[in-house]
Order: structure tokens, then C-alpha cells, then sequence
């Protein structure tokens, strides 16, 4: 019946600038409960049972002790709701007097890219000391080819229908020898 009236609605908590603004539609007595942060930083939220009546009571403990009740639910489920609710609404609030936090970004980033950078040049470099020792192992054995080359060039005289280099031909005598 309660659900008709209310339209199912629960209690909700919302911070508007510097107030706690606590609805509770689905309380014994529903009603719409304010606070100003500045004033009541301190202030402690507390679920109390009273056995006598058999329901439970929201309370605000304030900077000096002393107890008032906000909402009052005839089961410990809707009570333990409505103070989630106000504790996730107070969670998001930061304070006037308090000073900003600033968060530094690390330099360098995550240790997985370092480890992955390191791997990187450790494999550049095996390639590149791997291509050297191979580029030297061609070296030595061209110059054992030169050398192979120049005794076989010492062996063999050149022959005589062939002009030597170096020697200036004219146009007829370059098209007579082809």
C-alpha cells in the first residue's frame, strides 16, 4: 500500500554545493532532511534499534555528542539503505577547507614498457653484432679471394690481340676490333 502511495520510491542523498540533502519517502515519516557540511564536519551516522518500538532509527551524532534522529524504518534492511546512501553521497564530497590533491604522473611509465624496451634493444643488438661478425667473416674472405685473384692475374699475360687498357683508340679501330 505504502508502494502505491510513494510510487516505490526509495531514499535518496545528494550534495548540492555545501549541503547533504537526504530524502527519505520510504521512512515511517517521510521527509526531506538537510545539512550544511561546513558546519558539521565532524558528524558521525549511525543505525540505533529501539526495542521497545521494534524499528530502527537513523541518527546523526553531531561534533559535540549529541544524538538526533533523522528517519525512522520499521525494518533494519531500509535503515541499513538509507545510510549506504548517505554515505556514498558524503564519500564524493570534498571539503572547502581542505587543499586540493594533485596527482603527479610517474615519469616513465609502466615497468612492462621499460622491460619490453630493453628486450627490443637486446634483440637490435644481437642482429646488428650477428651482421658484423658476418659482414668480417666476407671481408677476410674476399681479401683471401683478392689475394687468390692477383696471384691468378700474375699467372696469366695478357694476350696479344687484345688492346691494353688505359691506351687511346680511334672510333674505326674500336668498331674494326668488335
Amino acid at each position: 500500500m505504502l508502494a502505491c502511495i510513494t510510487g516505490g520510491y526509495k531514499t535518496t542523498a545528494k550534495v548540492a554545493g555545501n549541503q547533504l540533502v537526504l530524502s527519505f519517502p520510504d521512512a515511517e515519516k517521510p521527509s526531506v532532511w538537510s545539512l550544511d557540511l561546513a558546519e558539521s564536519a565532524g558528524c558521525v551516522f549511525e543505525i540505533e534499534e529501539s526495542k521497545a518500538l521494534g524499528c530502527y532509527d537513523l541518527v546523526r551524532t553531531g561534533d559535540k555528542g549529541a544524538k538526533k534522529v533523522i528517519a525512522t524504518y520499521d525494518n533494519r534492511g531500509k535503515a541499513l539503505r538509507a545510510l549506504v546512501k548517505t554515505t556514498k553521497a558524503l564519500e564524493g564530497v570534498t571539503s572547502t577547507q581542505q587543499s586540493p590533491v594533485i596527482i603527479q604522473n610517474r615519469m616513465g611509465g609502466f615497468p612492462v614498457f621499460k622491460i619490453l624496451f630493453i628486450l627490443l634493444l637486446l634483440v637490435v643488438g644481437v642482429a646488428v653484432y650477428k651482421n658484423a661478425m658476418q659482414s668480417n667473416i666476407a671481408l677476410s674472405e674476399m681479401s683471401v679471394q683478392n689475394n687468390d685473384m692477383a696471384e691468378s692475374e700474375k699467372q696469366m699475360p695478357p694476350s696479344a690481340d687484345e688492346p691494353k687498357a688505359g691506351v687511346p683508340l680511334s672510333a674505326e679501330e674500336y668498331l674494326n676490333q668488335r
